[in-house]
């Protein structure tokens, strides 16, 4: 019954589109973007998979941060009642670099997005950009200093 409905959904939706003039939608990465003039599907196979991984990497990078993040926040008072000042000195470093690398993860994602919508055919080379690269990089270094601060600090509170 579903397969039957479904060429009338479609129909109906293609007519909403047309008399409205709404955007269309089309799958890139198993999710769905506005298409047109703005969204470039001319990929092949390797650039997206470097997108989706590039992009994979970042969210990864920022699930962590915050979770390590909200973590040290929330257990500093059961790990370590009276820190020294070195102590406190690098679990607030820690937080300033885990803080900063999810600022700069979603500035990436913002960039591979903004990559992602030009209209003229993309290379994975465009991952290599400074508009992805820069941020990314920093990303990834402020991530693995706040988690070496953090595990300094933790290290130094037993």
């Amino acid at each position: 019954m579903r397969r039957q409905q479904r060429p009338e959904a479609r129909e109906a939706l293609r007519e909403q589109v047309q008399r409205f003039e709404l955007p269309t939608f089309m799958p890139v990465f198993d999710q769905y973007v506005p298409s047109g003039h703005f969204v470039n599907t001319k990929m092949d196979d390797t650039t997206k998979a470097a997108f989706a991984s590039a992009t994979e990497t970042v969210n990864n990078t920022l699930t962590l941060a915050s979770a390590i993040l909200t973590v040290s926040v929330t257990f500093l008072k059961d790990v370590n009642t009276h820190p020294s000042n070195l102590q406190t000195w690098t679990l607030e470093a820690s937080w300033v670099c885990l803080l900063l690398s999810a600022v700069l993860s979603v500035v990436t994602l913002a960039a591979i997005t903004g990559t992602l919508a030009r209209t003229r055919p993309i290379e994975a080379t465009a991952l290599y950009n400074s508009n992805i690269a820069r941020p990314m990089a920093a990303a990834l270094f402020l991530f693995l200093l706040g988690l070496s601060l953090t595990a300094a600090f933790g290290i130094s509170s037993v």
